[in-house]
């Protein structure tokens, strides 16, 4: 993406453009000002190992994420639980790009001869040799600087994906429960009776009690917006509960700080103006939860969180990554419709059909004939009633059902889409089973589809439907989708299988 913006020969953004207005002419220049993402981008991007790694924190030469007593007797590593501001050594720039040449310089060396070292040597330095990576294009390193460029994202330090916020709710809920037993119940009893402006209520019913984890170092189970709602309802429980009672004090001090550093992150850009208290606040929420809750409990995150206060300085804005991915509920909704055909109908190809009404119109009619069923198995007595029932006539044999049916056009499976020529127009539906019997007196073995209406085409008129219905095989027109693995596949005029 960099070199979109940034090529070696022709546009250049950082060269800038001429631009016309009027009489007058201006140039328009721009440069990379952050890269904010979660750590786990970051660790793709400069190709680090990451949080999981002995160098856990990309912008610190000293905090390792080690055992406590491998560097209990040093001065200058630290543990990432422990690290205060006063004993990091920052890296640079300078300092990543060495470590790449480092690594570039020794593979030749080393990576043939034994992968062991070379691997070792990845380790103690933090970085994975990557030839096609960022850390290695000469070019980009005008344009992309590995530390000043890389910005914490706190939305995700504290609030998502394991943030150090939803530990702490997790071993706040613990402590409350051990004062007494149904206090978490109480939290969730007093986190129901909290409104929004709006009405609605701050978080789902029996929220603390369902979410915590079964593991005592585990962490609340819940997404970014509701881990920020649950700090505003433990703050209030504190202020209303606990402390006029006397208990948890510390408790109730750690949740007090946590709660203000979310008020000073969510105030927007006016928090550049600040930053020195929110440092100040973090370091300060930093030493007391480790004194309330013991160092175990800490993740690398409350380590990388110390570094917000100065990249929001640094670059000038208030950056997150919250609009980016508050969309989740639509993006796994519209996921799990795809992956599941039992739940397509009305959603996903519901919303196919209707934008792609002409294709479906002008779909040629395919011939299926000599259908029957893959590996039938006896169908249950209800069935035969019913089929019976349709038919008109009572079937002399028991019948058979499947989950897929060969034809003369191919192998129909549970889940594919297909038009029916039915009295009334044509319709549509997605196939549950297929069936088939043999009326009394007759040799003929009639092959039947069960299948779910999703929408019935009269001109200009596709009205839904819900309830199972049976059609003849001899009344299919033609397959309009078709279940491949867990995708759904159309079967298009233009296209081919």
């Amino acid at each position: 993406m960099l070199t979109v913006f940034f090529p070696p020969t022709g546009f250049n953004f950082a060269v800038g453009m001429r631009l016309q207005s009027g009489d007058e002419t201006f140039t328009i220049r721009a440069t990379l000002a952050a890269n904010i993402v979660d750590m786990k981008a970051h660790q793709k991007t400069l190709d680090v190992k990451g949080s999981a790694g002995w160098h856990c924190c990309i912008k610190c030469k000293n905090v390792l994420n080690v055992k406590r007593q491998r560097i209990a007797t040093s001065d200058y590593l630290q543990h990432y639980s422990t690290a205060s501001l006063q004993q990091r050594d920052l890296n640079t720039d300078e300092d990543y790009w060495e470590m790449a040449d480092v690594l570039e310089a020794a593979r030749p060396m080393l990576g043939d001869r034994s992968k062991t070292k070379f691997k070792e040597l990845e380790k103690r330095l933090g970085v994975n040799h990557n030839p096609n990576g960022i850390l290695l294009d000469k070019h980009l390193r005008k344009y992309f600087l590995p530390v000043t460029h890389s910005m914490e994202d706190w939305a995700h330090c504290i609030y998502a994906s394991g943030g150090f916020g939803q530990y702490e709710i997790q071993q706040f809920c613990i402590a409350i429960r051990a004062v007494r037993v149904d206090m978490v119940q109480k939290l969730d009893s007093f986190a129901a009776g909290i409104r929004r402006p709006n009405g609605t209520k701050l978080l789902p019913k029996d929220f603390f009690a369902r979410r915590m984890s079964t593991e005592d170092d585990g962490h609340i189970k819940c997404f970014m917006q509701e881990t920020i709602n649950a700090v505003t309802a433990c703050r209030q429980f504190c202020q209303m509960v606990l402390q006029p009672a006397g208990r948890l004090p510390k408790h109730c001090e750690c949740m007090r700080l946590l709660s203000e550093i979310t008020c000073l992150l969510l105030s927007g850009d006016r928090l550049v103006q600040h930053t020195d208290i929110l440092e100040q606040k973090s370091e300060q929420h930093r030493r007391l939860s480790l004194q309330v809750y013991g160092e175990d409990w800490a993740t690398p995150k409350l380590h990388q969180f110390g570094h917000v206060a100065e990249s929001i300085a640094k670059v000038g804005a208030n950056l997150d990554t919250r609009h980016m991915e508050k969309k989740h509920n639509a993006t796994k909704g519209t996921a799990t419709h795809v992956m599941r055909h039992t739940r397509a109908d009305g959603t996903v190809l519901h919303r196919l059909l209707w934008s792609e009404q002409s294709d479906m119109a002008g779909l040629s009619e395919s011939e299926f004939s000599n259908c029957h069923l893959v590996n039938p198995q006896v169908a249950p007595a209800d069935l035969a009633f019913i089929l019976e029932a349709h038919l008109g006539e009572r079937i002399s044999q028991t019948a058979h059902t499947s989950r897929q049916m060969f034809s003369s056009v191919g192998k129909l499976t549970v889940g594919d889409l297909l038009q029916f020529s039915l009295a009334g127009g044509r319709a549509f539906g997605i196939a549950r089973l297929f069936v088939s019997c043999q009326a009394l007196g007759s040799t003929r073995t009639a092959t039947m589809v069960v299948f779910s209406p999703l929408v019935q085409a009269l001109p200009r008129h596709w009205q839904p439907a819900s309830q199972l219905a049976l059609a003849s095989a001899q009344h299919l027109i033609t397959l309009c989708y078709r279940e491949v693995g867990e995708y759904i596949e159309p079967v298009l005029p233009e296209l081919e299988l």
